[in-house]
């Protein structure tokens, strides 16, 4: 079953970096050994979490630098996924944020996924801007505070359900 599990993520971890090919970003190119190891970790999170997540780092494809992180996981009630980005603050304005949102859409389509739930901070205006860009719809407000400073954000939930 171990095995079983770190070739699915090593299968995955290959099928996101051909998503990535087609845009400005991309997933590094890694070693069989460091996909490997990155499966096992993947496989003791989603263990010890019960929680399906695919972490991933983009990197710019002309200069090779990373650009951000991005992740595809588990978010809202059963059967609905959410993901997350961020880019490196010099890069905001350039559009990574919608082309990693959409990869990850992609990316989360391929593997079965139809139904999104993503909460964004309310005055964050661009990152709203990218779930309406990538067809998310803003369905309610809500709160969440910050696990590392602890401060409270206003929040809106934003979701979208695929055929």
């Amino acid at each position: 079953k171990f095995w079983r599990r770190i070739m699915a993520t090593t299968f995955i971890i290959s099928i996101i970096s051909i998503y990535f090919l087609f845009l400005k970003i991309r997933i590094k190119d890694i070693s069989i050994e460091e996909k490997t190891e990155k499966a096992r970790r993947i496989s003791e999170l989603k263990t010890s979490t019960n929680k399906d997540e695919y972490p991933f780092i983009a990197y710019d494809k002309t200069t090779n630098k990373a650009i951000g992180t991005c992740s595809l996981a588990t978010e809202g009630s059963d059967g609905e996924w959410g993901f997350g980005y961020d880019v490196v603050k010099e890069l905001w304005g350039n559009g990574y944020a919608t082309e990693k949102a959409k990869a990850m859409i992609k990316f989360a389509y391929s593997i079965g996924v139809r139904d999104f739930h993503c909460t964004v901070a309310t005055d964050n205006v661009a990152s709203c801007r990218v779930m309406e860009k990538c067809g998310l719809k803003p369905v309610i407000t809500s709160s969440f505070k910050n696990h590392i400073t602890g401060v409270e954000h206003q929040s809106t939930i934003y979701k979208m359900k695929l055929k």
